[in-house]
């Protein structure tokens, strides 16, 4: 019953309202009070009055249905955990100055190397990790949380322990870029990033040797 008052049928076929109303207390409280205290007239016949009941409740699934849904869909947001990613990679020397990992790479100890995310739109900086640095065999790993899949995640290079082997390319071995999304596929919450490297002062000697086997250079580009 959606109305203060019940309506009863007396002997004379009119309409009466109970000697006890709903205290309308009660219903000014309630969040649809501005529909339940909405009467219709009493003079009305007792069959358009329940039509009229009928009609007020009709009105009210659709949000009650409403609201129902929001309730389950915030109570499933507010126990989602909250995901965390461990991104790994190696840093190494471009000893030969080729631009990837080759026979004669050597992978750096104490390297420094950080994870920035940017919007995709902005090409602002999200997320900026603590700066992780590599082991004996050149390896890192960042920890990170959040969901980032509206951003670009890369790992960038950020400091060399060498001297010799301290130049950050200006087109490529800078950034190693990762998926950072539970929304792609990937259920490991390990991500692989690709190996970065510095580039030597000068290429080893024996580079040439080995560029010219892969077609890729000749003497005089290397110096």
């Amino acid at each position: 019953m959606l109305f203060p008052h019940r309506f009863s049928r007396g002997a004379d076929s009119t309409l009466k309202p109970p000697k006890t109303p709903i205290p309308l207390s009660l219903i000014a409280s309630s969040p649809f009070s501005s529909f339940l205290l909405q009467q219709p007239p009493v003079s009305l016949p007792f069959r358009l009055i329940e039509r009229y009941e009928e009609t007020m409740a009709a009105k009210f699934r659709p949000v009650l249905a409403a609201l129902c849904l929001i309730s389950a869909l915030l109570g499933i947001a507010d126990t989602t955990p909250t995901p965390t990613f461990h991104v790994r990679g190696r840093v190494y020397c471009d000893t030969c100055r080729a631009g990837f990992v080759h026979e004669y790479t050597e992978y750096l100890e104490g390297a420094k190397v950080r994870l920035e995310c940017k919007h995709y739109g902005s090409g602002e900086i999200a997320h900026r990790s603590e700066e992780a640095v590599t082991d004996g065999n050149g390896n890192y790993v960042i920890d990170i949380t959040d969901d980032h899949q509206e951003e670009t995640c890369e790992v960038v290079l950020v400091e060399s322990p060498r001297d010799d082997c301290k130049e950050i390319p200006a087109d490529h071995g800078i950034r190693a870029r990762v998926m950072l999304t539970s929304n792609n596929g990937i259920s490991s919450e390990w991500r692989e990033a690709n190996p970065i490297g510095f580039l030597r002062d000068a290429p080893l000697p024996k580079c040439g040797a080995m560029l010219q086997r892969y077609a890729l250079f000749t003497d005089d580009d290397l110096y």
